[in-house]
């Protein structure tokens, strides 16, 4: 089906040409997370031979419970999951190693509640059953039942105090972070490293720096977190001063400054960069050829570089010909890479909706091995910006994953959009209950939507149930909205008691809703103030204010 693809003309585009009858991918290769120390094709586990070593040992004398572990541990790192099990469950008297294997296991395989209840059934936990549980708990983001086990531990230590900070810096609670940084007893170079990309993580730099400036055993490893955070930060400067004050640098260093430049616009630092490095890997070229997207030419002349293609470099070549508009080459390196992950799916039905063709990415979507909340949102986001409202509601009320602002802003935009206000209302107000703070775009669809349409009451209580109920500080689109709502409803001394309660200077948006309310409800006082402000002092060349001044004052 590929070779097929990859030698067809006419529609070689449609997604259906890599796609099984069935809609599912023809090359998917489904990852799990590798158990550590994964073994080689010749484990035990695979090709049936771990029926036929039992067998063997049970005929050759009763086998030990390390003999059961090694077995199991085998198992457990190919990703066998469902043998890891049936061999468990098989040991005559599992000892706590056997336990904290399957614990590791069904962690790696992401079945946190399946590991709760095999450590649920050690009499006596160890170090490393606690550290097991914490990290399975951590790794999946379920902070409060990792901070219940981290409670619970009989002494707490830095493997399990440096999981669940960086559970928590993912998470945003930063906070959280520092206060069991504090708590631990035995701090060494990692936990102050955890601390450091905990900071780095949530973008608080001069934090990071704070604490770099006060670690005492810096590691290669600290200097390139510092470097990085530079970097993302937009701080190419300290980036280089970081980068050529380090002693010792590794590959990872050298990428990390490489990035720093590529994704700041310092394409000529970075290509000189790229020069100078003594070695250089997929990432090396990966980071330069993003960086050089203005450059469709050069990006694939280091594609076409690279000593080997993984799913990330051949996911930033496919959304870079997606960007230029080269769809079938987008296709084609999609079609060629050995094995994809969410990115690369994603990256393919954006590249279809970057060149509006809804039909062929709705295809994608459907046929996605697993689908992401940034999958379904795009998805949504398409289906409302098509006026598919049946479709937006089903899609939305049925994503398995949780919704973003992005999911919950599409479907609100759609309602409103589409005249369906009071929806769109109700909608919003169930998307800030559920803790989803709503981006301005949201609000102002919502509240230029209720003035234009006259439900102006609506748009009134809107606004004061964001303010007042949700502490929502109002931006000046949302403002505006707020006075072109009161001025439609003759309420002009509220709109320009409004404008003058302003912390900033009103501008011409504002002042001219303002004026726009005054010529419609014929207030002339209100209207030549906001007139006289507009030319006076925010923008003296305009002609719309002239013209409004003067027919609100010959129609009065």
């Amino acid at each position: 089906m590929v070779e097929r693809a990859l030698s067809s003309g006419g529609l070689y585009r449609k997604p259906s040409e890599f796609l099984a009858p069935d809609g599912s991918p023809t090359q998917w290769n489904g990852s799990i997370l590798e158990f550590p120390g994964k073994e080689s094709e010749s484990s035990l586990c695979q090709g049936g031979q771990l029926g036929k070593t039992m067998e063997s040992s049970r005929k050759v004398s009763k086998p030990s419970v390390v003999s059961w572990n090694k077995t199991l541990m085998d198992c457990a790192r190919n990703g066998n999951l469902d043998q890891a099990e049936s061999v468990f469950e098989k040991i005559p008297n599992p000892n706590v190693a056997s336990f904290n294997i399957m614990i590791t296991a069904y962690a790696q395989a992401g079945h946190v509640y399946k590991a709760k209840r095999v450590f649920d059934r050690i009499s006596k936990p160890t170090e490393v059953s606690w550290n097991a549980m914490v990290a399975a708990y951590a790794q999946e983001g379920f902070l409060m039942e990792g901070s219940d086990i981290l409670k619970r531990m009989p002494k707490l230590n830095s493997v399990a105090g440096i999981a669940m900070m960086l559970a928590y810096a993912r998470s945003g609670h930063i906070d959280e972070s520092e206060r069991i940084f504090r708590a631990l007893p035995d701090s060494n170079v990692f936990s102050w490293n955890a601390m450091l990309s905990s900071y780095t993580i949530n973008g608080y730099v001069e934090k990071a720096r704070d604490l770099f400036d006060r670690m005492s055993g810096r590691t290669v490893v600290t200097w390139n977190t510092m470097v990085s955070a530079y970097g993302q930060a937009g701080k190419v400067l300290e980036a280089k001063e970081i980068f050529e004050e380090m002693a010792e640098r590794d590959l990872v260093t050298w990428n990390a400054a490489l990035q720093a430049y590529a994704r700041n616009g310092h394409i000529d630092e970075a290509e000189r960069l790229f020069e100078e490095m003594p070695v250089r890997d997929v990432t090396s070229y990966t980071s330069l050829m993003t960086g050089s997207h203005h450059s469709l030419d050069r990006a694939k002349t280091l594609f076409d570089m690279m000593p080997e293609h993984n799913v990330v470099s051949s996911t930033a070549m496919l959304d870079l010909y997606a960007r230029h508009g080269y769809l079938e080459e987008a296709v084609d390196v999609f079609v060629k890479t050995r094995e994809h992950n969410i990115l690369s799916w994603n990256a393919l039905m954006l590249a279809y909706f970057r060149n509006d063709l809804f039909e062929e990415a709705k295809l994608v979507f459907f046929g996605m091995p697993q689908k992401d909340v940034v999958a379904w949102s795009s998805m949504l986001s398409s289906y409302a910006q098509n006026g598919h409202l049946r479709e937006v509601g089903s899609l939305f009320y049925t994503m398995p994953e949780e919704r973003d602002q992005i999911a919950w802003s599409s479907i609100i935009a759609a309602f409103a959009q589409f005249g369906h206000i009071q929806d769109s209302i109700k909608l919003f107000k169930l998307m800030v209950l559920e803790g989803v703070e709503p981006e301005k775009g949201c609000v102002r669809t919502v509240l230029s939507a209720c003035s234009h349409i006259g439900l102006l009451q609506e748009g009134w209580n809107l606004f004061v149930s964001m303010r007042d109920d949700f502490g929502i500080e109002p931006s000046r689109e949302q403002l505006c909205c707020v006075i072109d709502i009161l001025g439609r409803a003759g309420k002009i001394n509220q709109a320009q008691q409004m404008v003058e309660s302003f912390s900033f200077v009103p501008n011409a948006a504002e002042l001219g809703t303002l004026l726009g309310a005054s010529r419609l409800h014929f207030d002339t006082s209100c209207g030549r103030q906001a007139a006289t402000q507009l030319l006076q002092g925010v923008d003296p060349s305009n002609s719309a204010a002239f013209v409004g001044l003067a027919d609100l004052i010959f129609a009065s």
